[in-house]
This record gives structure tokens, sequence and C-alpha cells, in this order.
């Protein structure tokens, strides 16, 4: 049984009131499928596994990107342009560029180099919580990041991708035909 974030403890009521929001927004196999990947990062986030909920952030944001895009295939130029419209990069801190190359250090290596970085794409993104925030940073080719920032602004991003398809049937097609291909647990009826 779901509960609410506030009952949760340190995630924070804003999360629970997000997911109320995307709920409500769709009623698809890809809300069932988006539900429990929001549902997993917010209890990775409350028991502090921040390598965990990252890396299913990134892959969330990969998933919707795909999920809204007409080609079946999404890469680089993909994640980007998602990024770019439906995530808040101020309030992150970064660049799509910074977030792809982060995502794929993250994901491929578990560092924050990536080759995005090594060619000089992109700058070496590092992470914060909680009440830490960096009042100063003398290094040009690192920006820090707040995990929260991060994560409200997916699930935020994810809230008006989901309405821009919602209100265009073309889009809504495209969405719920790509997510009836998603893999998803089903559990095993006798």
């Amino acid at each position: 049984c779901w509960k609410p974030a506030a009952s949760r403890g340190r995630v924070g009521n804003s999360w629970g009131l997000m997911r109320e929001e995307v709920l409500m927004t769709i009623a698809t196999h890809a809300h069932a499928y988006l539900m429990r990947q929001i549902d997993a990062i917010v209890i990775l986030k409350r028991e502090e596994r921040f390598e965990a909920a990252l890396m299913l952030t990134y892959a969330g944001i990969d998933h919707l990107s795909w999920l809204s895009n007409p080609g079946e295939e999404t890469g680089s130029a993909e994640f980007k342009a998602w990024a770019e419209k439906y995530l808040d990069l101020a309030s992150i801190g970064c660049s799509s560029n910074d977030l792809w190359g982060a995502r794929c250090g993250l994901l491929h290596t578990a560092a924050a180099e990536s080759r995005d970085f090594r060619s000089d794409k992109a700058k070496l993104v590092y992470y914060t919580d909680g009440a830490v925030r960096v009042s100063e940073n003398a290094d040009p080719n690192v920006v820090f990041v707040h995990v929260t920032n991060l994560f409200v602004s997916f699930l935020q991003g994810a809230v008006r991708c989901v309405g821009d398809c919602e209100v265009d049937p073309a889009k809504l097609a495209l969405i719920e035909g790509k997510a009836s291909r998603v893999l998803a647990w089903r559990p095993y009826q006798h």
C-alpha cells in the first residue's frame, strides 16, 4: 500500500503530491510503469541510496524521452531534448550536456567522469543533499547538483510530459503504444 510521502519521513510532502498528480494524469500501462519507477526513486532516496536513486532517475529520463519520441531509438539527442523541454535545468544547476555526461558516467562506470567530460562537452557533476549547499566553486569544470532538486524536477517534468501527451491524441497514442511494450512486473495468477 502506498503511503503519502509525508508519512514516510524525510522525503517530504511535495513528493507525495507530485506522485498523486501523476496518478491522476494517466491511467494506462504507462501510468503503472511510471508509478513503480517513481515509488522506487522515492524509497531509494528516503533510504539514502542516492546512487541507485540517481540511476533510476537518469533511466526514467531515458524512458520518457523514448516514450514521447516518435523514433525507435533514444540516445544523447533525445535525452537532452527531453531534459531541455521538461526539466528545470536552472534549479538543477547544470546543462542538459552535463546531465547526459553525468548519466553516462554513473550508469556505465559509477563515476563522475564520462566520455563527454573527457572531450570537453560536459562538466563533472557532483551531488549534494539535505542542507548542504555549495556556496563557492573554484573549478569551472565541475557543477554541483542537489539531488532533491533533480528528483523533484524529474517528477515535475514527468507530469508535464504526460500532460502534453494527454492533450494531443497523436502523442497519447504514441506513448500508449510504446508503453504497451515496456517490460513490467505482473504477479503470476493461478
